[in-house]
C-alpha cells in the first residue's frame, strides 16, 4: 500500500493514530510551519470571534 499524497481529519484523533499505525512514516512535510500554525492558533482564529 503506498501512502497518501493528502490526508485532512476533522479532528478525530482515532483518524491520526490510524495513520500513523498503518503508515509509520507518514508525517508533516514542513514540521517547522506546522508548529508555528499549532503555536499560534488562538491568535490566527481570533478573527473568527469578531461579531458579524
Amino acid at each position: 500500500m503506498s501512502a497518501p499524497i493528502l490526508a485532512v481529519g476533522d479532528g478525530a484523533l482515532g483518524f491520526c493514530a490510524a495513520l500513523r499505525e498503518v503508515f509509520p512514516d507518514y508525517g508533516a512535510k514542513w514540521p517547522k510551519a506546522i508548529a508555528k500554525i499549532t503555536d499560534n492558533v488562538e491568535v490566527l482564529l481570533e478573527f473568527y470571534n469578531c461579531p458579524a
